[in-house]
């Protein structure tokens, strides 16, 4: 006995099978959109993770060169300590700084290190002592320390924005010291 189909059965089946194509293909490429996407979220938040890392090492790194301008203010000026921590910043900064995703922040930093530069140039040109310019650079390069330091934590917190910063000419001593007098006059008692 030879099964007969009705025309109607044949394109009920036809488009059951179209239907179940074109769910399938629809389903599949829904589910590789899907899957991209998540991994590019994936991907972004691994990179904000890394930047939040290399911010939080950047920052022990400032701490430590702070440490040493504040152990040279208050004894005889012998700037190896402190030649020592700056390099170790501007290692720390040129390894750690290309993690970092926030372009404002890291170009900050670049002026600390510039900064940092001027101020050891200008101590150890200075062997006999440290006299009242060489103290308020280093007071001055305090206080832009503590503004890297307040710009890296709200970056780690993930503020909506940096602290708010003024800068000033890294090539000009007297903006630098006018600089660290603003600083200075705007800090809390």
């Amino acid at each position: 006995m030879v099964a007969t189909s009705n025309p109607s059965d044949l394109a009920t089946a036809v488009t059951a099978i179209a239907s179940a194509l074109v769910g399938g293909l629809v389903t599949g490429l829904f589910t590789l959109w899907a899957l991209r996407r998540q991994h590019t979220h994936e991907l972004k938040m691994l990179v904000q993770q890394r930047s939040y890392e290399a911010a939080s090492f950047l920052l022990g790194s400032i701490l430590a060169l702070d440490r040493a301008v504040a152990d040279l203010m208050g004894s005889p000026p012998h700037g190896e300590a402190m030649q020592d921590r700056y390099n170790d910043f501007a290692r720390d900064l040129a390894a750690k700084g290309l993690e970092l995703v926030d372009d404002e922040l890291r170009h900050r930093l670049e002026i600390h290190m510039l900064f940092g530069y001027q101020l050891i140039s200008t101590i150890l040109a200075r062997n006999q002592g440290l006299d009242k310019t060489a103290l308020r650079l280093l007071g001055a390069f305090r206080s832009h320390s503590i503004a890297m330091c307040r710009a890296l934590t709200a970056h780690i917190r993930q503020a909506n924005s940096l602290p708010d910063y003024q800068g000033f000419d890294i090539k000009d001593v007297q903006s630098i010291l006018d600089w660290g007098d603003q600083a200075e006059a705007a800090a809390p008692i």
